[in-house]
């Protein structure tokens, strides 16, 4: 079975056969060249994997889920003939290339958690000391965000053009992944001529960044223009996708 030869280029590259596998191994690379085209293969991507992979329990992380995904895609009872065998060995490199390239694209890209900082809010502070604004600040600043959103939109119904309320209750949208309801709230900012416009826009675009749609992430940050205070992040951001 092929997915048996991926195991074996593993354990002989890791030097944990015995003197006679070993033996046996390379007598095979010596008489079979398409057993030894299938090796070289695995040896190059396996070293390509090791300059990328720092940390060695990533790159054995990496391995065992490419094991994985050799047993599930070869564990099939079909009969090949003799003379089809290179296609199976051209499949175990296809397969290696494939899942770097898979790695190395998404590995590649910026996640959400680098770039949304959560600034703590101060509702209280500026005046309004009811208790359902100490409870939207307190949800929010220890993040629970779900409870922040059932209060923030409470204030909301209240003061319905408060689009500072409205800011953080799409930010809080965002971090429970109610995404719809988040860009309701941003884009309604983002439409206005307020303080929060472009920040509104910052978090628009966050929110496609934690949905991994980076060409709507790209669209949103190009909105933000070069005199605004979030431009230079934007800018940085934009830059990695």
């Amino acid at each position: 079975m092929l997915e048996k030869d991926v195991e074996l280029f593993e354990a002989y590259l890791s030097e944990v056969l015995t003197n006679a596998e070993k033996n046996n191994f390379e007598q095979r690379l010596s008489s079979d060249a398409e057993f030894k085209t299938a090796f070289n293969a695995y040896k190059n991507t396996t070293r390509l994997l090791e300059q990328k992979f720092n940390a060695e329990e990533d790159l054995n992380a990496f391995k065992a889920n490419l094991n994985k995904q050799s047993n599930a895609y070869f564990n099939k009872e079909v009969t090949r003939k003799k003379t089809f065998s290179l296609y199976k060995y051209a499949a175990v490199a296809i397969l290696l290339i494939s899942a770097i390239g898979f790695y190395f694209m998404n590995s590649s890209q910026p996640e959400y958690v680098d770039y949304a900082q959560i600034d703590s809010i101060a509702l209280t502070q500026r005046g309004n000391t009811d208790e359902l604004a100490k409870k939207a600040e307190h949800a929010y600043n220890t993040k629970s965000f779900k409870n922040a959103t059932i209060y923030l939109e409470e204030l909301i119904q209240q003061d319905p053009t408060n689009e500072e309320l409205k800011l953080y209750n799409g930010i809080a949208l965002i971090e429970i992944d109610a995404f719809d309801k988040a860009f309701e709230n941003l884009i309604s900012i983002t439409e206005g001529s307020s303080a929060f416009k472009y920040e509104a826009q910052w978090y628009i675009a966050l929110a496609y960044l934690k949905q991994k749609q980076y060409n709507h992430a790209k669209a949103a940050l190009e909105k933000i223009p070069s005199n605004a205070p979030e431009y230079s992040k934007a800018d940085k951001l934009l830059s990695k996708l």
